[in-house]
């Protein structure tokens, strides 16, 4: 069992905390309600569980493993035993960077329907997002990191895929800084 919160030690609901058996790679998942509190029943006795806490509401936090570590490799592992409850499994996720803005055509006009995607250099693609009839994107939940942005598209627009800022190569690929908690 344990709560999730945010920076600010709010509770966080609609947290989607999974389980993953250390052995097996299978696992539970669960949501947070609305005190930010979780409870797995029924994992596998005797065996470590890598635990995630990844937003699956709207809350923009940043996706996190047990005990505060980024990666899955890192985790630190949770013991499940036969007839115990093991209690303090929290989070305290930090507020997501957000990276936004507008895609048009050569004409100006805004272009609905393209894919947005963040990479980062320590995170792999780690945000996506579409753009709307306006052509404005939103990309959130992000790391402190530096993000190369990829737009394609996702519709029946005709268009050249390519990175910010009228890049064609990734490797030329102008990158974007995001940091925890501020907007860009």
């Amino acid at each position: 069992t344990g709560t999730v919160t945010d920076s600010g030690g709010d509770p966080l609901e609609d947290i989607c905390v999974y389980g993953y058996s250390e052995s097996t790679g299978r696992g539970q998942s669960v949501i947070t309600n609305s005190s930010g509190e979780s409870s797995m029943e029924q994992l596998r006795s005797a065996d470590d569980f890598v635990v995630e806490f990844s937003d699956c509401g709207s809350n923009n936090v940043v996706r996190e493993y047990y005990d505060d570590k980024f990666f899955y490799e890192e985790a630190d592992l949770v013991s499940a035993t036969d007839g115990a409850t093991t209690s303090g499994i929290d989070a305290e996720l930090a507020i997501g960077g957000t990276i936004s803005g507008n895609v048009v055509d050569e004409q100006g006009d805004p272009l609905e329907d393209i894919c947005v995607s963040a990479s980062g250099a320590q995170f792999g693609i780690y945000a996506d997002a579409q753009t709307d009839a306006s052509g404005d994107y939103q990309l959130t939940r992000l790391a402190s990191d530096s993000y190369r942005i990829e737009f394609y598209s996702c519709g029946d627009n005709d268009v050249v895929d390519e990175y910010y800022d009228n890049q064609y190569e990734r490797r030329r690929a102008n990158r974007v800084a995001a940091t925890v908690g501020l907007d860009v």
